[in-house]
């Protein structure tokens, strides 16, 4: 398929297999779309954009790099999944 929509694909896993299943896949769909709903971190910033979602509604949309560069809510859940493992 050209679009593929994965929710929460890596949820369920460890570490070790996230990182292995999810640039399989990537790989996977070089060239294709897909959309991946995740709340990890880790996920997003392996996307090619980023797309935040506050209250129903787009809070804001860039890559990793663009989205750190601003104070806003992505920022914001990086920094704080980062503190706990310090």
């Amino acid at each position: 398929s050209e679009c593929i929509f994965l929710d929460e694909p890596t949820s369920a896993l460890d570490p070790i297999s996230e990182v292995e299943v999810l640039g399989a896949f990537l790989e996977a769909m070089a060239g294709r779309t897909a959309v991946i709903v995740s709340h990890r971190i880790g996920v997003a910033r392996r996307c090619d954009k980023i797309l935040v979602m506050e209250r129903q509604r787009i809070a804001e949309f860039g890559t990793h790099e663009e989205l750190m560069g601003r104070s806003g809510p992505y920022r914001k859940m990086v920094e704080l999944q980062a503190s706990l493992y310090q």
